[in-house]
């Protein structure tokens, strides 16, 4: 935006005074108007930058989201893995597993020689599923000695 400089002859300081936006020196006045070459470009700049605004928040609810699913996961198959291997049964782990993970998870048990390995997937909240990501965790724990599994 550009300024204009008016100056004007003056015969009185109180004439100057009693005008807004003006400003004496001397028998003279400067008289500041501001010019608007493009009005509106508030409103299309701020059109410009609402989407951009938008997607940011999104992309950070969808991180925030997608952390808090892995944290879920990790918990449910730690958990589930521990519970195999102190020889609760493939039943009771996965049991473990959904409590955790909630009943939308699916869990998958592998027995790999002494160790048991434990592969839990869950799908993102409903309100954030069309950005299509999966959280998956795995643990593995060694199945001890003694258990029934």
């Amino acid at each position: 935006m550009g300024v204009v400089r008016e100056i004007e002859d003056v015969q009185s300081r109180k004439d100057v005074q009693s005008r807004k936006g003006v400003q004496s020196h001397g028998y003279m006045q400067i008289r500041y108007r501001r010019e608007r070459a493009e009005p509106g470009m508030v409103s299309v700049e701020w059109a410009l930058t609402l989407p951009l605004f938008i997607a940011v928040v999104l992309v950070c609810a969808g991180v925030l989201s997608y952390s808090s699913s892995l944290a879920i996961t990790t918990d449910a198959a730690r958990e589930a893995a521990r519970a195999y291997s102190v020889g609760k049964g493939e039943t009771e782990a996965k049991n473990v597993a959904l409590a955790v993970a909630g009943n939308k998870a699916s869990v998958k048990i592998q027995e790999e020689g002494e160790y048991v390995r434990v592969v839990v997937r869950r799908p993102p909240v409903d309100a954030l599923a069309f950005l299509g990501f999966t959280a998956q965790s795995q643990h593995v724990a060694l199945i001890e000695v003694g258990s029934e599994a």
